[in-house]
């Protein structure tokens, strides 16, 4: 399938018509041309409107599913599905459901489900067993499983030392820490100010 957009603004800043407006050829799914202007050819569909602008694909960085667990909330499929609608090629999914995605097995189940749909998904898991934030989730296997960050998101880890051996497998593994930055002995009700 062939696609022309014409006068979109490039918005991408590796461009070298970056901030221009141009007419932009797509074909089977790439970019084969940009030109000031391009003829329209019988067949071609033609998307234009005013205002147009053109990007480099949109991820999600924290994506909740509620699959596995809690699938009638919504599921990678409709979560998906939902993605790619929004304009999204890619989501990093969250950890935190019920079951969380603490072992290799919950890694194969996100990744075989997801298998199809237009909308990359790229899956989290946990730094704790459980999220429970006690002991560490098995991070090599899991990294190794594809999960390309590991998070007990939306909670944190309040114990210093279990933060400090998860960040030395990351060191090792090249894998991706995110930690939320709450103190919940300070803050346990989320209030601003006290009184």
């Amino acid at each position: 399938m062939s696609i022309l957009i014409r006068q979109a603004l490039i918005m991408d800043p590796y461009s070298e018509v970056y901030g221009e407006r141009k007419d932009v050829l797509i074909l089977r799914g790439r970019i084969e041309e940009m030109a000031d202007s391009l003829k329209s050819i019988k067949g071609r569909k033609v998307i234009e409107g005013d205002d147009l602008r053109l990007s480099p694909g949109w991820i999600d960085l924290k994506a909740h599913f509620c699959d596995p667990g809690e699938e009638f909330k919504e599921d990678l499929d409709t979560g998906l599905r939902a993605s790619t609608r929004g304009g999204f090629t890619g989501v990093v999914s969250s950890s935190s459901t019920y079951p969380p995605v603490d072992n290799k097995g919950s890694l194969k189940y996100l990744k075989e489900r997801s298998k199809g749909h237009k909308t990359r998904l790229y899956p989290s898991a946990c730094i704790s067993k459980g999220r429970q934030g006690e002991s560490l989730a098995e991070l090599t296997d899991l990294s190794r499983s594809g999960a390309i960050l590991m998070s007990d998101a939306p909670d944190s880890i309040r114990d210093s030392g279990l933060m400090l051996k998860a960040l030395l497998y990351a060191k090792n593994s090249g894998t991706r820490i995110s930690n939320v930055p709450t103190d919940g002995e300070v803050s346990p009700h989320g209030v601003m100010n006290e009184g």
